[in-house]
């Protein structure tokens, strides 16, 4: 079954973009000189945004039946995430 390695690999794209938001949020927090420290707030948004993306592309997936309209409510709220990560990752490039 294909959807099952899909769902698989969402999870784990989802976790690394997880654990990538979580040390960066950690790095932030140091005081430093450093202005790249500064905007490292934005990639870790970006990071933790975007795994919950990854999360929702794999709970589409999985094979439980959904309530009707969850499946597109979903769909909404996922893309609106999406855009949320890539604006917060274009505002880290920027900054």
């Amino acid at each position: 079954m294909p959807g099952a390695r899909l769902v698989v690999v969402f999870f784990v794209y989802g976790l690394a973009f997880f654990a990538m938001g979580l040390a960066f949020l950690l790095e932030a927090r140091r005081t430093t000189e450093l202005g790249l420290a500064r905007s490292l707030k934005y990639l870790a948004a970006f990071g933790l945004l975007h795994a919950v993306v990854e999360w929702i592309d794999m709970w589409l997936l999985l094979p439980w039946p959904l309530v009707a309209g969850t499946a597109a409510a979903l769909r909404v709220v996922r893309l609106a995430l999406f855009v949320g990560s890539t604006v917060l990752l274009a505002v880290f490039g920027t900054t």
